[in-house]
């Protein structure tokens, strides 16, 4: 199994903070907003990661995150020239994905709740098709929103709906089992010229073959790609830390935990960075 973290794009809702860098590089709070989804897919157990990039970008997430040997992962970068969509990005990643069940998480969210890590992995474990991970939300008109039938069966995914009773909103996150190559050829690109992720969820909803993964209540997902999300992110996860006094997103943390990375590892990668309270706390792990 691959993860696939699609990072790209040009982060026109941030600008201008984003005009000189890549908005999933920002902080939120105490790290990088890319942390967040590489430990969605950590928490999955996916060691294997593929993240798509701008061009312009490469260079600094390769200096963020290197090839993951630090986390335990094994990270691979591609690049997607233009904005030519969710699907578009997938497409690009082919020669890492044929025969392989995929698990696709978009670069801005963050997810965190209890028993997140049994949640995935049941996910995976139940997949037949393709998995969406919805969660219920107050403004619809923002969303992609699940919309369902007499029977509260799957219906249609409509993009930002003017009108709907549903509250139900399609997080950035799937599963794709090994059909996903075949269903990415018959999507045709929307009126904004983008190959849609909608577009290839439908489809495998049409096909009788999606299941849908509602979050539970006290659950929190976040799409931190405006000014006032990102800010709400922030503080989120800075309320919650200092509360707990648990990291989330810390990825050497998921790291040891899992067994990829072991404390002499993580020891030695410490000595050449600044002990701020981040480092601090792994470090207080080791010990």
């Amino acid at each position: 199994m691959i993860g696939i973290v699609i990072a790209a794009g040009s982060g026109t809702r941030l600008h201008p903070s984003t005009v000189g860098v890549s908005k999933h590089l920002l902080p939120v709070y105490d790290k990088p907003m890319i942390y967040y989804p590489l430990s969605t897919l950590m928490l999955a157990g996916i060691k294997e990661i593929i993240i798509v990039v701008s061009p312009s970008d490469r260079e600094n997430y390769v200096r963020c995150l290197g090839n993951g040997n630090k986390f335990g992962l094994r990270l691979s970068y591609v690049e997607q020239n233009a904005s030519t969509g969710v699907a578009a990005a997938i497409r690009l990643c082919r020669e890492f994905i044929e025969n392989k069940v995929v698990m696709v998480v978009l670069g801005d969210n963050i997810f965190y709740g209890p028993h997140f890590s049994s949640l995935l992995k049941r996910a995976i474990k139940n997949n037949f098709g393709a998995t969406i991970f919805c969660s219920k939300i107050q403004n619809p008109k923002r969303f992609g929103i699940l919309e369902l039938d007499s029977e509260n069966k799957p219906k249609i995914i409509i993009e930002k709906p003017p009108n709907t009773d549903s509250t139900l909103a399609v997080t950035g996150l799937y599963i794709y089992n090994t059909d996903l190559l075949e269903n990415l050829d018959l999507i045709k690109p929307s009126k904004r010229g983008e190959l849609e992720v909608t577009d290839l969820n439908n489809i495998y909803l049409i096909q009788q073959k999606i299941n849908v993964e509602v979050l539970p209540r006290g659950f929190t997902w976040l799409d931190a790609g405006t000014h006032d999300s990102l800010l709400n992110a922030g503080n989120l996860i800075k309320s919650i830390e200092n509360q707990t006094g648990y990291k989330i997103g810390c990825l050497e943390e998921i790291s040891l935990r899992n067994g990829w990375n072991t404390k002499d590892m993580l020891f030695k990668a410490l000595q050449i960075v600044p002990q701020n309270k981040y480092y601090q706390y792994v470090n207080k792990l080791i010990r």
